[in-house]
């Protein structure tokens, strides 16, 4: 049995995530091989079946590991002491998850099969339910989920722009999200 806490195992799946998803960024998941995917994280076959029944396997541990490591990372959202940012500062810190993790998400949310991106939204929502202090805290679902697909969308669109700017691209969707979460009457 492999023991998932063990570092030497955490850096094996963690080189065999980063060479899946650089696979993933050039081939679509059928065209990689476990060959690949060993020779790419410099490990033999056996290593990956240690770890992993087959390429599906990997997919779904991997969104598995991102889906845990961003519920980690809300559950470690500090609130600021001004109750009114608390909504902006809570979509700021789900965004600096997105910008660092912008390669992977982007392969792994494309999958026609994954349901990885309606997972990330409703752990969103869930979290952001628990630290927005809503004045109509009935609607939160509603504004949570408008203000995540509209990040989405705003996502989405630059992705597919030859060039975009980062900085403005975060600019905008923060006037949105301030829009948005302005008209939901947050308590001051």
């Amino acid at each position: 049995m492999v023991n998932l806490q063990d570092r030497r195992v955490k850096r094996t799946h963690k080189l065999i995530r980063t060479s899946f998803i650089e696979l993933l960024l050039k081939h679509p998941i059928n065209e990689i091989t476990i060959q690949m995917i060993a020779d790419r994280a410099d490990i033999n076959r056996r290593t990956f079946y240690l770890h992993y029944t087959d390429i599906y396997d990997l997919l779904s541990q991997t969104e598995d590991f991102t889906l845990n490591e961003f519920s980690q990372l809300l559950e470690r959202f500090e609130l600021p002491s001004e109750p009114q940012i608390v909504g902006q500062t809570f979509f700021r810190w789900v965004l600096s998850y997105v910008q660092d993790n912008e390669s992977m998400l982007r392969v792994l949310c494309r999958n026609p099969d994954s349901q990885l991106m309606n997972k990330l939204v409703a752990s969103t929502v869930t979290h952001g339910k628990r630290v927005i202090p809503f004045q109509q805290p009935e609607n939160a679902d509603y504004i949570l989920n408008y203000c995540c697909w509209g990040l989405i969308g705003v996502l989405h669109t630059a992705l597919f722009k030859p060039a975009f700017d980062a900085q403005q691209l975060a600019l905008v969707a923060e006037q949105l999200l301030n829009a948005s979460l302005q008209v939901s009457e947050i308590k001051a």
